[in-house]
């Protein structure tokens, strides 16, 4: 199995996304254009050149917020020669969905299609914002804690520090200090979720163990230019390379492919911490 298979199930283990409680999901099926989307500022489905794609994604508790949430779509048409590009269209719906529930049996939350009406057609390019208030909160300490982020260049440097300080600890598969700087981070990704935290801490702490052995001297190095993008009203801060990738990467290779993980950090109690 490669080593990018092997941790996105270590990933899915930690995280259970069929509460009874609820779990809110993305999907998305598009035809012949090129969309990116996104909830909070935060990317849910990367562009794709080819302009044909469809998904899901139950993750989105990890993003739904108090209050008002905005999800964008952003489309343009999809150039292919020799391919059929003809009538662009394009389907998103969040719902929310109990344990037992498909994602197309969820509750409908909000959407977007668009055409709307057949033989209608889209004016390219097209950006789209809608604004709605969920139901139920799921129950992450993360909004109530976070401050709203003021990022100057002292900060910059204190979240240089601490992403050196991941790098370092999952180069090295130093579980102990490795564990410690994602405690926030793996404790209200469980809340989130409706998991109880308590009874997962054991579970979680050895498959970090085995996911660190795996990774063990196959990170690429640290780039020397960082991009810091605002999201979630100015409550996390996503960090990447220059070129937008994630800054914390295992070397690509032939046989196990390569895996980003990326970091999403907050400031809590005056101190910057690893918060998605």
């Amino acid at each position: 199995m490669k080593l990018k298979t092997i941790i996105l199930i270590f990933f899915c283990l930690q995280i259970p996304v069929f509460a009874e409680e609820g779990y809110y999901s993305l999907s998305y099926k598009m035809n012949s254009v090129v969309a990116s989307i996104e909830l909070n500022g935060i990317i849910q489905t990367e562009a794709t050149k080819d302009g044909f794609k469809s998904g899901v994604s139950t993750g989105l508790n990890l993003w739904i917020m108090p209050g008002e949430n905005t999800l964008k779509i952003k489309l343009i048409k999809a150039s292919q020669k020799g391919k059929n590009t003809s009538e662009p269209n394009i389907a998103v719906n969040v719902r929310l969905g109990q344990a037992g529930q498909s994602s197309d049996e969820g509750k409908e939350i909000t959407g977007f299609t668009t055409p709307e009406l057949e033989g209608e057609k889209i004016s390219f390019p097209l950006e789209k914002e809608i604004k709605f208030t969920p139901e139920l909160i799921p129950p992450s300490e993360l909004w109530d804690k976070a401050e709203t982020i003021v990022l100057d260049e002292s900060s910059k440097k204190e979240i240089i520090e601490l992403i050196q300080s991941l790098h370092k600890a999952a180069n090295t598969g130093n579980t102990k200090k490795f564990l410690s700087l994602n405690e926030f981070k793996m404790n209200d990704l469980s809340k989130a979720m409706f998991s109880n935290s308590d009874a997962d801490k054991q579970r979680n702490e050895k498959g970090m163990t085995e996911f660190l052995k795996m990774i063990k001297g196959k990170l690429e190095k640290m780039p020397k230019n960082f991009k810091f993008r605002l999201v979630a009203n100015d409550k996390l801060i996503y960090v990447t390379d220059a070129k937008g990738n994630d800054v914390i990467k295992t070397k690509s290779s032939k046989d196990d492919g390569a895996f980003e993980i990326p970091v999403y950090i907050s400031k809590v109690n005056g101190t910057w911490i690893l918060a998605r």
